[in-house]
């Protein structure tokens, strides 16, 4: 997509996969999806100066995970994390180059895998929300990651939403849906800030804020305390995800209203 001339330059479609999300990184694109055959799959597709290759039987590489559906990956170095869902899922560490994947930590409601500088946290609903939290540092080593801290949340309202989480070296971010956005020590565990606003689908961060999709609006928020900074709302549309870009703008996808740019100005 160009953004700026608000145009699709390229589509690639595979009637037998459902795509549900992807990244972008080192000239390729990595998605989690399901497929009608096999379930749970993670997709790699090489592009060439960021454009999809000629269709070929070769374009598009899957590899199998445990569960139903793909929900949610990332990646450390050159190892993806996996998030997949249903019987038999959990969270997997995926190595593209060998076509494999080893899993961690089973959960079949898994929601959401992040990888920040230092910690590896995953949101699963089992019961309420539960986070847990490894080093990231043994998955930079090849190694398969220790549990460092499980973090119960509040509950995850509704049971099927979008439900991001992020965090920095001190504290993980959870959207909550209906219970708003929590905020919870990496040290001790505890909810030490809440936002309390309904629908909180998204969260992105940088150094000094948080960044909400929350379903009618965009709110910004103090990274240190979760105190409002600013927001925008439009009553006829849907903020699910939310991304601040390194060129300072602010890409939120809006639902059926489409990718919505905006900027934070003092």
């Amino acid at each position: 997509v160009d953004i700026t001339g608000r145009k699709v330059l390229q589509s690639l479609e595979n009637a037998r996969v459902k795509y549900n999300h992807s990244m972008f990184s080192g000239g390729t694109l990595y998605t989690m999806g399901a497929s009608n055959e096999k379930g749970a799959i993670c997709s790699k597709i090489s592009l060439s100066n960021r454009m999809f290759p000629a269709r070929s039987e070769n374009t598009e590489q899957i590899i199998d995970l445990e569960g139903a559906s793909g929900n949610c990956v990332d990646i450390i170095g050159s190892t993806l994390m996996a998030a997949s869902s249903g019987n038999g899922g959990g969270f997997s560490l995926v190595f593209p180059e060998k076509g494999e994947s080893v899993l961690f930590q089973p959960a079949s409601d898994a929601k959401y895998i992040y990888a920040g500088d230092k910690w590896l946290v995953t949101l699963s609903q089992d019961g309420r929300g539960t986070v847990k939290v490894y080093d990231a540092a043994r998955i930079r080593q090849g190694l398969t990651p220790d549990l460092a801290r499980s973090i119960e949340t509040r509950s995850l309202v509704p049971d099927r939403g979008k439900n991001v989480v992020i965090c920095d070296d001190e504290n993980v971010y959870v959207c909550m849906g209906n219970n708003g956005l929590g905020a919870y020590s990496l040290t001790t565990g505890e909810e030490i800030a809440h936002y309390d606003v309904e629908q909180v689908n998204g969260v992105d961060i940088d150094g000094k804020y948080l960044y909400l999709a929350n379903g009618f609006g965009v709110t910004v928020l103090n990274k240190a305390d979760l105190s409002y900074v600013s927001s925008f709302t439009d009553a006829d549309a849907s903020a699910n995800y939310v991304r601040k870009g390194e060129d300072g703008f602010i890409y939120v996808a809006y639902g059926t209203s489409g990718l919505r740019i905006f900027t934070l100005t003092d």
